[in-house]
C-alpha cells in the first residue's frame, strides 16, 4: 500500500483534496462526501493527470490508480487508456494482466 495520502499524486504532490475544497469555497457549496469524493477522483485521475510529469506506466501501476482502473467499466478502461496513449497498460489492469 502506497504512504501517500488518498487524492494526493504519487509523483508531483498534486493536492486534489485541496483543489476540491477551493472550488466549493469559491462557488460557496458543499458537497455530499460521495460528491466530494467523485469530485477529488476527477480532479486527481482525470483532469490533473494530463500534466502531471509521473511516468506514465509506472503512474498507472500504484495502488491508488489501480483501484480507480479496477471500477471503471471496460469501456471506459479502453478510454481512459487511448486517452493517455498508455500503450495497453490500463485494459491488461482492469483485465487482470498485470
Amino acid at each position: 500500500m502506497s504512504d501517500v495520502a488518498w487524492g494526493i499524486c504519487e509523483f508531483c504532490g498534486y493536492d486534489a483534496t485541496e483543489a476540491v475544497r477551493y472550488q466549493c469555497k469559491q462557488n460557496d457549496e458543499t458537497l455530499s462526501n460521495e460528491e466530494y469524493e467523485k469530485e477529488v477522483e476527477f480532479y486527481l485521475y482525470t483532469s490533473h493527470a494530463d500534466f502531471c510529469v509521473g511516468d506514465l506506466p509506472e503512474r498507472f501501476n500504484t495502488p491508488h490508480w489501480r483501484n480507480y482502473i479496477l471500477r471503471l467499466s471496460h469501456n471506459e478502461a479502453v478510454k481512459l487508456d487511448w486517452k493517455y496513449k498508455a500503450r495497453g497498460i490500463i485494459e491488461q489492469i482492469w483485465c487482470g494482466d498485470i
